[in-house]
């Protein structure tokens, strides 16, 4: 069972340097080693630390089951950065009131897997059982169903555990009550009814970093105003492009007032990331931004992932983000240029093969590029062909005028006349490779390709609609890593589209699907990898639709 000596071990354990941790983590351990040992004794000062409570709160909680994952069904032992939490949640009350506690806002910032789910659930049954009558209590996210995972959760501990525990559970479809006292715990999003006339006890709000509407929180903690010991649990794990949420703007509060540039007594920040100058791929520092490593986090199943994101460069943006907590940028760079010349050959052994072409028009200022994509045996090769208006050419930025002069002189770049894409150009050229090839299929974007793509239709050539969203351009995106990973995807080292392909960015979203985009530099192409990307996923996709046939002879 695991008590309130534990959590100040814990501390002792960070503050000592047995347990590795980052500068937060230590300054947050100090303080409460200082407030418990030294603080509390001053007349002074207004909060004292009441083992009774916190160690009420831990022993509450670790009654109840697990319900998910390979412990589901055994009983809830906290682990030591949860007690620590959870102690000083309950533990530190006002030495006037002990019904008035000092935390108000308790923020977490910690890595997948960690068990932070579990404890909030733990965290609203808790305050379901012994809050005060009539208490409202919520888990809060901007979706409906974000918001009811944690709810769902402590509802199916309940069911699943002792029902002494809460002799008065009550669950409806949409609430979870205790008809003694009369407390509502419910799940609370921007899409629900009711935003107003609230007064909210607890707020538990999982990951807090996606979160963008700042309106959201607003409304919760202005609806705290009446309550004696209103508590927000903030617990997140890292997001990316989350520099300006709400989270972030608390979680840098937090950090200030650790670092003694704002003084509040009120808030609890523990922020597990690894720090500058900590190499993400350093199993080492891993357990600055997971406290449960070797727990609930195996440390097995962290050295498989990192060696994935070694691998493939888009996952290792989400491996930053939700296992080391690093905040960066939606996108990143994708593949270094090196890896891409690398798979360089002297010539397409493609002849005879059915060719697959995807094409990405411009309209002024871009490019209009085409890729052809050949494949046998499982290796791909890839050839460009793209043109720009001449307008746009002569008005191009003097870091990208070379490389567009050095590509025409080679063919590889055509200049056209007049300020806008040549789409006849584009026509004869395509017509003129259906006579030389057998062309499969040709992927276009329906964006400006109407009237081309209608003419090439009438001249019975095989155009698919390719729409350059997320959702299609993830899974050929992520199979152009790994061919070009494999050394499977071979060209000629054309040194334009060697250029084009440095210029791109990743971006990845929560769900792990990325897409590939320029940076913020506007005169840095990426139009024929875009094409390439777009034939790629047609043909992988018609190759993995091809009928397969067995013949048994006698």
């Amino acid at each position: 069972m695991t008590t309130v000596q534990d959590a100040i071990q814990y501390a002792k354990d960070i503050t000592e340097g047995t347990v590795l941790s980052n500068k937060y983590i230590r300054l947050q351990c100090q303080s409460f080693l200082n407030d418990l040992d030294t603080n509390q004794h001053e007349d002074s000062y207004r909060w004292e630390f009441s083992e009774s409570l916190a160690g009420h709160a831990l022993g509450f909680m670790e009654l109840f089951k697990y319900v998910e994952g390979t412990v589901a069904g055994q009983q809830v032992e906290l682990s030591p950065w949860q007690a620590f939490l959870v102690a000083n949640a309950y533990g530190w009350v006002d030495k006037s009131n002990s019904g008035v506690r000092r935390y108000t806002r308790l923020v977490s910032l910690v890595g997948r897997k960690n068990a932070k789910s579990t404890l909030l659930a733990l965290v609203g049954l808790y305050e379901l059982r012994f809050g005060p009558e009539g208490s409202q209590l919520v888990t809060m996210a901007t979706q409906k169903d974000q918001a009811k995972l944690v709810w769902n959760m402590s509802g199916r501990m309940a069911e699943t555990s002792d029902k002494r525990l809460i002799p008065a559970y009550n669950r409806t479809v949409s609430t979870i009550s205790n008809k003694d006292t009369w407390a509502r715990y419910w799940p609370l999003s921007k899409e629900s009814k009711r935003l107003d006339g609230l007064n909210i006890r607890l707020a538990i709000i999982d990951e807090a970093a996606a979160i963008r509407d700042e309106n959201l929180f607003d409304v919760v903690t202005s609806s705290m105003g009446s309550q004696l010991s209103p508590q927000t649990w903030m617990i997140t794990t890292g997001q990316t492009g989350a520099d300006s949420n709400p989270f972030m703007k608390t979680l840098d509060y937090g950090k200030k007032v650790l670092d003694g540039l704002v003084e509040d007594q009120r808030v609890l920040t523990l922020a597990y990331q690894i720090e500058e100058g900590d190499e993400w791929n350093d199993p080492n520092v891993w357990i600055k931004a997971n406290p449960n490593l070797g727990l609930s986090v195996s440390k097995d199943f962290l050295l498989e992932e990192m060696k994935e994101a070694e691998n493939i460069p888009s996952k290792s943006v989400n491996f930053r983000v939700k296992y080391c907590n690093q905040f960066l940028s939606t996108s990143d760079a994708w593949l270094d240029v090196g890896l891409w010349n690398k798979n360089t050959i002297a010539k397409l052994p493609t002849e005879g093969l059915p060719v697959y072409v995807g094409m990405d028009l411009g309209a002024t200022s871009d490019l209009t590029a085409l890729a052809l994509v050949w494949e046998t045996g499982g290796t791909f090769y890839v050839d460009f062909q793209s043109w720009i208006p001449e307008v746009a050419f002569k008005a191009a930025a003097t870091h990208v005028k070379s490389v567009y002069m050095q590509a025409a002189e080679s063919g590889h770049l055509i200049v056209t006349e007049g300020d806008v894409a040549d789409h006849d150009a584009v026509y004869d050229y395509l017509l003129d490779l259906a006579q030389r090839e057998q062309v499969k299929e040709i992927a276009f974007d329906s964006w400006s390709a109407v009237h081309l793509t209608s003419r090439l239709t009438e001249a019975k050539l095989p155009m698919v609609r390719y729409d350059q969203s997320m959702k299609s351009m993830s899974p050929a995106s992520k199979q152009a890593e790994m061919l070009i990973k494999n050394n499977s995807l071979q060209h000629l080292g054309k040194p334009f589209y060697g250029w084009a392909f440095n210029n791109c960015e990743v971006y990845t979203d929560a769900n792990e699907n990325i897409k590939i985009r320029k940076g913020p530099d506007p005169t840095l192409k990426i139009d024929p990898i875009v094409a390439m990307i777009m034939a790629i996923g047609r043909a992988t996709q018609y190759l993995s639709d091809k009928p397969k046939f067995s013949f048994y002879i006698d």
